[in-house]
């Protein structure tokens, strides 16, 4: 077959294939265009859907949105289309860019197709074992660059569960992005700055005493953050106490209340002078400052690294804050908005405005700039910096009204990109049992160390108690962090990110049903079994076909100003590249295995697939391309996710009906083994793009 980079998207997406086939047909069927039947301005209405019945055939395609245009009832035009598609498709597997029908039937106002099973699985397996994208490489280039942030950290503390959300769903919106070809820079937003910055360094020259992470045997992040929860918990005492100086009640004050006390204790007004005096550019205090953060920067660095988060660059609101102003003087200037007569800037919106927008401050009345005026001067950057087509923001639905004000005073500002900036909004994420929203001021954030740590002791133990794992030849701390990551990222991802999340840790983790491990144990299995055969001398190491997966990111690294970790890949890649315990290299067997997608031509007659459950397998490997390309179009890792649950229970049925080691015949145990490989190489690059590892040994 052609080589893999130079196939075009039909030649590898069986749907689309079809598509393109039954069009084809309709319009020499017909006599009409593609435009006049509207194909043009909805491809979708010729897109392939699954019969609710094997039997009924393999893809059908509706007939309903063709009644109009050919003012023929859908049933008639059924029925018609038979005999043209049967030579349409006839002409296109001859070519090589079909498998063959072997039959086309006409049910009620749905066109059925049914393929040779040898003849798909061919098509499919022959596909994933050269690595044609994208199964193996990225589709081809686009031409457009989309700029992607996602984390957007505080420097006051470490990331927790929340950050864990954003960061998962960053990263692997940045790898199916550049796997359906797109050029994809992952940017992250730091805020450096502020209020609540100003409270860790407060509380660090009231009770550091001198302190290191390094003395204190602390990651410099959770150090830091120790420290803005003593600020929280020792402001409350003294608020509380002023509180009963006034004769209230402190456990009975309402928020705003509340939050009036604390202004006058005496924590928050040596935190405003605090923060008067970086704003001054004192050096004392810029030094404290730039030393706590690069404390946190090398937290998060280790964090982000064993994640597998990465980084084209930093932007940091310290140095960006200020860019807005200008952009608003030059709004004032030009009558988009207007000056109070207190001096305050404001950005005018009409009563009724179509995203319910009421008027804004921009600037307040002694020069300083608020939160929305730093994001205009900060995303006018970043398209200076990028001049991307796209950007988009990464960030809790919280901040929707935020975002949408953005947008509009861009546009307002005369910015033609403004229309494309998006935002990615997530739910939130909740504890079980009732403790609600996530808070870090009170101490009661989960980490996403702690998180992480406690999902690999979790995995460690299920996987060990339940059989999936032995101490023999694997390294079961680098399994277990793989693992636990594996159930919390499928966790996350199968979602829609809109969705609220309950978090329950001990749900994440089982081997069977909807989970990552459950992905993760069957890619295990079939590189089980591969290791079996290659031992038993049923095949040999020089009949794989492998291709290494792609890492589009792996030059990036973390991108933090201190880096933590001397190089190397991250944590959880590293992990998994030593499960088996192999090191021997890219010609070896444990990194063939690794990497084995198929047996090469000649080697396995992929056409003895005839079973039902192996025609099953091949048609949801032919899905593949489509859920890869659906979950780039809606920016949505769900559809991916879904697909690798519905992949990994489809090879367990496969694997219960169609025995591959014990076949009643050699050529049968190739043919089924290469199927398997085919298999594994999509799980393992489906889990890729979710940040996911696939380990070859549990």
């Amino acid at each position: 077959m052609n080589d893999a980079h130079s196939l075009r998207p039909s030649d590898i997406d069986l749907h689309q294939a079809v598509r393109e086939a039954v069009a084809a047909a309709l319009v020499a069927w017909s006599g009409r265009s593609a435009d006049e039947l509207g194909l043009g301005a909805h491809p979708e209405l010729l897109a392939p859907g699954r019969p609710p019945r094997p039997e009924m055939g393999d893809l059908g395609i509706s007939c309903f949105g063709l009644a109009k245009p050919l003012r023929r009832a859908p049933a008639e035009i059924a029925g018609e289309l038979v005999g043209p598609v049967e030579t349409e498709f006839a002409r296109r597997a001859a070519a090589g860019t079909l498998p063959g029908l072997e039959r086309a039937a006409a049910i009620g106002p749905y066109l059925n197709l049914s393929f040779r099973a040898g003849e798909l699985a061919e098509w499919v397996t022959s596909r994933v074992a050269c690595g044609s994208p994208p199964y193996g490489a990225p589709l081809p280039p686009t031409g457009r660059r989309i700029l992607v942030e996602y984390s957007a950290p505080n420097t006051n503390k470490p990331l927790h569960l929340g950050h864990v959300r954003n960061n998962i769903l960053g990263s692997s919106l940045c790898a199916i992005l550049a796997a359906a070809g797109e050029e994809v820079i992952p940017v992250n937003l730091v805020n450096d700055r502020g209020v609540h910055i100003a409270k860790s360094m407060v509380a660090y020259r009231i009770w550091g005493q001198g302190a290191t992470p390094e003395s204190a045997g602390r990651k410099g992040d959770h150090f830091v953050g120790d420290f803005y929860v003593r600020f929280g918990r020792e402001l409350k005492a003294q608020a509380d106490a002023l509180a009963r100086e006034r004769g209230l009640d402190p456990e009975s004050l309402d928020e705003e209340t509340r939050r009036a006390i604390e202004e006058r204790t005496a924590l928050m007004a040596e935190t405003r002078r605090c923060l008067l005096s970086w704003e001054e550019g004192d050096a004392e205090t810029i030094a404290l400052w730039r030393r706590m953060n690069d404390w946190v920067y090398a937290g998060f660095d280790e964090t982000y690294a064993r994640l597998g988060c990465a980084f084209r660059k930093w932007y940091f609101e310290s140095e960006t804050y200020r860019l807005g102003k200008a952009l608003v003087e030059e709004g004032l200037a030009g009558g988009l908005f207007r000056r109070d007569p207190d001096g305050s800037i404001w950005a005018p919106f009409e009563e009724g405005d179509r995203d319910g927008l009421k008027d804004k401050l921009l600037l307040r009345s002694d020069g300083t700039s608020v939160y929305i005026t730093q994001d205009l001067g900060t995303t006018a950057l970043k398209f200076d910096d990028f001049a991307m087509d796209r950007a988009i923001f990464v960030v809790a639905s919280e901040q929707a009204h935020h975002f949408r004000l953005l947008f509009r005073l861009l546009e307002r500002l005369g910015f033609p990109w403004a229309r494309r900036c998006h935002h990615l909004a997530y739910g939130l994420v909740e504890l079980p049992h009732g403790m609600g929203k996530l808070k870090s001021r009170e101490g009661r954030a989960v980490d996403a160390d702690d998180l992480l740590d406690e999902l690999a002791a979790l995995a460690r133990r299920k996987a060990v108690d339940g059989g999936f794992a032995t101490s023999a030849g694997v390294d079961l701390d680098a399994l277990a962090d793989a693992i636990g990551q594996g159930a919390l990222k499928m966790y996350l991802l199968q979602v829609g990110a809109e969705k609220n999340i309950v978090f329950d840790p001990d749900a994440t983790i089982e081997f069977e049903g909807d989970t990552g491990p459950a992905v993760q144990y069957s890619h295990a299995r079939i590189c089980s079994i591969l290791r079996k055969a290659l031992a038993e001398g049923r095949v040999a190491l020089d009949e794989l076909q492998t291709f290494p997966p792609p890492e589009p990111f792996a030059g990036l690294g973390t991108g933090s100003p201190v880096s933590a970790s001397a190089g190397g890949p991250p944590p959880a890649r590293a992990a998994a590249a030593s499960a088996s315990g192999g090191t021997d290299g890219a010609a070896g067997p444990a990194e063939a295995i690794r990497s084995a997608a198929g047996l090469r031509p000649g080697r396995a007659e992929a056409r003895l697939l005839s079973d039902p459950h192996e025609k099953a397998l091949c048609l949801e490997l032919a899905r593949f391309p489509g859920v890869t390309a659906a979950a780039a179009a809606q920016l949505n890792p769900a559809p991916l996710a879904t697909y690798l649950l519905d992949l990994t229970k489809g090879y367990a049925r496969f694997y219960h009906h169609c025995p591959v080691l014990r076949a009643e015949s050699e050529e049968r145990l190739r043919a089924r083994l290469h199927l398997c490989l085919a298999v594994a190489a999509t799980l393992r690059r489906g889990l890729g793009l979710l940040g996911i590892e696939a380990p070859d040994a549990m």
